[in-house]
């Protein structure tokens, strides 16, 4: 019946609804945000790596406790900004968006490793986050960097690949939905491509 089918995908959506926050912010002997008080709670986590917050040691204790409660990691790469904790636009080219994802997303990946744990999706923080959705240079470098990862096919479909990434571009007008298009299949392609060399 159509209230039944109703029913189905309401429990459905709520069996699948994952809530996600951003974690590991904390910096040296500064403090940021209760991670043990809210790890238990999420099911998905935005670890800092080191731009505009976090380090070393804070991201690899953040990580174990993330395995601790059965939450997946992503890396929140952001930009070289501890002061302004990544809120502050900067004027970056490509190959340094490119390499700002590359470099703190394998720090995490490391991190990731000495747990037994695997990268499970990568969210730009802050200002990052925001010029990506202006400039599609950027947005390529990002798409190219995040194939590099292996955010693909094989560690998440296309269609969760898609709907992550997505969130970075706004929807103002059909070249920007072509544009979000273009990049989400540049992702997973990529990470097609790299996965089936691998196997």
């Amino acid at each position: 019946t159509l209230i039944g089918s109703q029913l189905s995908r309401e429990k459905t959506m709520k069996s699948s609804m994952d809530i996600n926050c951003d974690m590991g912010e904390s910096f040296g002997n500064w403090n940021m945000g209760n991670d043990e008080g809210m790890m238990p709670r999420i099911t998905t986590a935005n670890v800092a790596c080191g731009f505009h917050a976090s380090d070393p040691l804070t991201m690899l204790e953040t990580v174990k406790l993330a395995k601790k409660h059965k939450v997946e990691v992503g890396s929140h790469p952001g930009l070289p900004d501890l002061l302004g904790f990544g809120r502050r636009a900067m004027n970056i080219t490509p190959e340094d968006a490119h390499a700002y994802v590359v470099y703190q997303t394998g720090a995490l990946q490391a991190a990731l490793r000495v747990h037994g744990m695997r990268l499970h999706h990568i969210k730009p923080h802050g200002a990052f986050y925001s010029i990506l959705r202006t400039d599609g240079a950027l947005a390529d470098a990002v798409a190219d960097a995040i194939a590099w990862a292996g955010i693909g096919v094989r560690d998440l479909d296309a269609e969760v690949v898609g709907k992550r990434y997505s969130a970075i571009l706004t929807f103002n007008s059909e070249d920007d939905a072509e544009k979000a298009v273009a990049v989400i299949r540049k992702v997973t392609r990529g990470g097609a491509a790299r996965n089936s060399r691998t196997q």
